[in-house]
């Protein structure tokens, strides 16, 4: 007795071979008005089992079938197309894990703070430190409150000469001591620049002036010291 096959049997069976089929012919059928969306669906599920995500996430997309897409593209290592889906879909966790294996840490940590999933922005956090992103890590860690962490992060800024970096981190905890410290590190640096931002964010403005003066800005020094008189 023959079998009676369909349409969708015949793609199927081709696909599962590894037998070539060609894309024109896929995309037409996905435009087809004699194939049920199920039967298309049942295509492009074999297809992304196959290993073909690539092909099927575009296919999907063009049926509309966002999820699906996403995930095809998420397989096929196209982790900012499947982030950007899952995030019209609202489906924030995967937009970070996303995200995530794409390396792309603020973005994942961010969705993670959103989602209230502490673990996963400390884990997010980690990996910032690890590629010398201490910046970025400390406002994480301060984001919940670990400023035990925001400080070592600082610390090791300092160690590591970036002396403006540190003191941004510093100011952030109110440790003005320690920025006030980065500041005169910076000047011995010659980085005046630097140090005039430092000195400046912590109302230091004796030592603006000095800087202005040092950079060369004698009008800003000018004015910065016509203020200081004006208020005593």
């Amino acid at each position: 007795m023959v079998q009676n096959l369909k349409i969708t049997d015949i793609v199927v069976m081709r696909i599962n071979d590894k037998k070539p089929f060609p894309q024109k012919v896929l995309k037409q059928l996905m435009q087809s008005d004699d194939l049920e969306k199920d039967d298309k669906a049942t295509i492009l599920k074999t297809l992304a089992k196959s290993g073909e995500y690539g092909l099927a996430a575009n296919l999907y997309l063009e049926l509309g079938m966002k999820e699906q897409a996403a995930q095809a593209y998420e397989k096929n290592r196209q982790y900012i197309t499947a982030a950007n889906l899952y995030l019209e879909l609202g489906m924030k966790e995967q937009a970070a894990k996303a995200y995530e294996k794409n390396n792309n840490y603020p973005a994942a940590a961010n969705l993670y703070l959103e989602l209230g999933m502490r673990e996963k922005v400390i884990r997010c956090a980690q990996a910032l430190e690890m590629n010398d992103e201490y910046g970025l890590a400390a406002n994480f860690y301060l984001e919940l409150e670990l400023k035990k962490n925001a400080s070592e992060c600082a610390q090791t800024c300092e160690s590591n000469g970036k002396y403006g970096l540190a003191a941004d981190i510093y100011l952030k905890l109110e440790m003005k001591e320690e920025a006030a410290e980065c500041a005169k590190a910076c000047e011995e640096k010659e980085e005046y620049y630097n140090a005039a931002t430092i000195y400046t964010r912590l109302g230091m403005k004796e030592k603006v002036a000095e800087m202005q003066v040092l950079l060369g800005n004698l009008k800003e020094a000018t004015r910065i010291l016509k203020q200081m008189e004006s208020i005593n």
